[in-house]
């Protein structure tokens, strides 16, 4: 009796795992099947908008004209990498819930459901970035993380860092891109590590440093305006957006 109980609760149970499985799981989807807008998927082809040498698509007039008028509209940010990306170049993809991702690669997209997978990422993502500090500025933003490789040739570092309230990224793995005089013999893999980050022309947020995570801040860089601090340990609380 006891051995017909446990296998029927293990029946019951298995539907509810399978179905948890699906939610790391994305399907990529072409882009006429998108309102990039509203980021919405739909089971038709949308209205496609030309711009320039690009084709991008909404779902109606409004949309339409959103896209041809509005640059922001047209771009979405990496959730791996934090990059840019154009929405008419990106590779789309869909999980189980509708929810549209916008990846500068497969790579990158590869990425995202590993890490949904181990808990580095969540559900809610693509993010909401209306608190990220995308205007081209010299506020350095403070992060810290552990480093998984370094190349040298890419001037990149692959590493997993911890929430940065300040752009509204939770924790997560991903590439960070490095400026061109950050020496990278300093670092190594599976070292932690604190890093300021400053958004370049081009929209990519680059490392301008890497510091040891007991080292003391240089607070002189840094945004103090609405940012608040905890002076037990140095580190940052979180900054208001609004």
């Amino acid at each position: 009796m006891k051995i017909i109980l446990t296998l029927l609760l293990a029946f019951i149970a298995f539907p509810a795992m399978a179905a948890e499985d699906t939610t790391n799981k994305l399907r990529i989807v072409e882009s006429k099947y998108i309102c990039m807008v509203n980021d919405s998927v739909f089971n038709k082809e949308q209205i496609s908008v030309p711009v320039g040498d690009k084709t991008y698509y909404g779902c109606c007039s409004m949309c339409e004209e959103r896209l041809k008028t509005d640059e922001s509209i047209r771009t979405a940010i990496d959730p791996v990498s934090g990059n840019p990306v154009d929405k008419a170049e990106a590779v789309i993809a869909v999980d189980s819930s509708n929810n549209v991702y916008y990846f500068e690669s497969e790579e990158t997209m590869r990425n995202y459901v590993f890490n949904a997978a181990q808990g580095k990422t969540t559900k809610q993502m693509p993010m909401d970035h209306s608190g990220h500090d995308m205007s081209g500025d010299s506020k350095v933003v403070m992060g810290k993380g552990v480093i998984h490789s370094v190349s040298k040739m890419n001037k990149k570092v692959n590493l997993t860092h911890e929430p940065i309230p300040a752009l509204g990224w939770p924790e997560m793995t991903m590439d960070l891109a490095v400026a061109d005089d950050v020496d990278l013999k300093s670092v190594a893999p599976d070292q932690e590590v604190m890093f300021h980050m400053v958004l370049g022309e081009d929209k990519v947020y680059r490392i301008t440093e890497f510091m040891k995570p007991d080292a003391k801040m240089d607070h002189s860089k840094m945004d103090h305006g609405d940012m608040k601090h905890d002076n037990s340990d140095g580190h940052h609380g979180d900054k208001s957006h609004h």
